[in-house]
């Protein structure tokens, strides 16, 4: 019987349709920001993602970004990066948040 509901648990899971909203700089900070534990998840899956990302891309020779050796990209540093980009450019408020942290660690950590 165990056996049976685990199995149907993992197909149920692969099956599910995954997703992801399109969250804007200023939805993000009208949801409480930093400080909200969804908003912090949802930074540190975007850090992971943009690490990966630039994992592969060095393995190609061409790095999105160059971090200086043992920086960690976590979500506290992403959204400093962000909101940084945001001060100085406060059009970038509408804009598809993963979209403008990807952006920010490149030009935060460019490569030489």
């Amino acid at each position: 019987m165990t056996v049976k509901i685990l199995a149907l648990l993992l197909v149920a899971t692969f099956c599910a349709p995954a997703s992801a909203e399109f969250v804007s700089v200023s939805e993000f900070k009208a949801r409480g920001g930093i400080n909200s534990v969804q908003n912090a998840a949802y930074l540190i899956g975007i850090s992971h993602g943009i690490a990966v990302a630039n994992g592969f891309a060095q393995n190609a020779g061409q790095p999105l970004y160059c971090p200086p050796d043992l920086l960690v990209l976590d979500g506290f540093l992403l959204w400093q990066l962000v909101d940084d980009a945001v001060i100085e450019f406060p059009e970038l408020n509408s804009e598809g948040l993963a979209n403008i942290a990807m952006a920010a660690v490149e030009r935060g950590f460019p490569c030489p």
